[in-house]
């Protein structure tokens, strides 16, 4: 979440983050929430006062001074003390709302783009000439590098096939099935293809062991405070199953099925202060993840 105090002292470089589409312009409304800011501090200064006024009533009744006087004042201290805290809940609610939508500050040699299509590819891996660290243009001309048939296929007859259609002549995919269990973008995988997708993850997984990785297997269901802290919450809060009954402590927090591991992972941290000498943190899980309309369903290896 991006620092207040930087919204506070650079609101135009906030409003071009936010143009930039890094944001949506009518939820992270940089001048509704400087107006808001300015009416949370002076309701915090007030809060603040009669505090102080209360501490200065209090010392005069150790002192024996009037008691009626003093009672007369310290129950109207007490209805203002109240009326304010109403005030401030209600002001801090649509200013926490706002700044929820607040970007992250990007680095400046970030280049800006309208998409995913825009970024600009530093280097790239080719199957028959290994690295390239050249000029490579954007996203979607990296095909321009790749070879045009398998470089493990001498024949010139040979025609790739879509993996569903090999899957499906092979016997290791059934999508119809899967269709009819769960839906569109839900599958079954099963026999070779089955135990390939394990030696594949166990593979990748001892490898980042002897890497250093340390293994951990974090909880599938997390609160919404480590969903705003991953940056996940507000704007894909469609996009995550929430979970909300009679047995949770408390009623008024819901538990979410993650999309990814960061939430879970990330959060390990949350509310603590590491040392320089403990990083670099390396972590490594075999995840579950679950999000709405077919985006990610299944497991993954995600390093953090």
């Amino acid at each position: 979440m991006v620092d207040p105090k930087f919204i506070r002292e650079n609101p135009d470089r906030m409003r071009q983050i936010i143009l930039s589409g890094r944001s949506k312009p009518d939820k992270a409304d940089v001048d509704a929430w400087l107006k808001l800011d300015e009416k949370r501090s002076e309701l915090i200064r007030t809060r603040d006062e009669i505090n102080q006024r209360k501490n200065e009533l209090a010392q005069i009744g150790k002192k024996g001074g009037n008691i009626d006087e003093i009672r007369e004042k310290g129950q109207q201290l007490k209805k203002d003390s109240a009326e304010l805290e109403e005030s401030l809940a209600l002001i801090e609610k649509q200013w926490q709302a706002i700044l929820d939508w607040m970007p992250n500050v990007p680095h400046p040699d970030m280049p800006v783009g309208e998409g995913e299509h825009d970024n600009p590819v530093i280097k790239a891996w080719t199957p028959d000439g290994g690295e390239v660290k050249q000029e490579l243009g954007k996203v979607g001309d990296t095909h321009n590098w790749m070879p045009e048939r398998s470089i493990h296929w001498d024949s010139d007859d040979f025609v790739p096939k879509h993996h569903l259609d090999l899957g499906e002549s092979l016997g290791v995919i059934d999508n119809n099935q899967g269709a009819k269990v769960s839906g569109s973008r839900f599958t079954y995988i099963f026999a070779d293809l089955a135990r390939l997708q394990f030696a594949v993850q166990q593979l990748l997984f001892g490898e980042l062991l002897r890497r250093g990785f340390q293994p951990i297997i974090p909880p599938l269901l997390v609160k919404d405070k480590a969903l705003y802290g991953t940056s996940h919450f507000p704007e894909q809060v469609d996009q995550v199953y929430q979970i909300k009954n009679d047995y949770l402590e408390d009623q008024d927090q819901s538990l979410y099925l993650v999309g990814s591991s960061e939430p879970s992972n990330f959060s390990f941290f949350m509310d603590k202060t590491l040392d320089h000498d403990q990083l670099p943190v390396k972590n490594v899980c075999l995840y579950t993840v679950f999000q709405i309309r077919g985006r990610i369903v299944g497991s993954r290896h995600q390093r953090d």
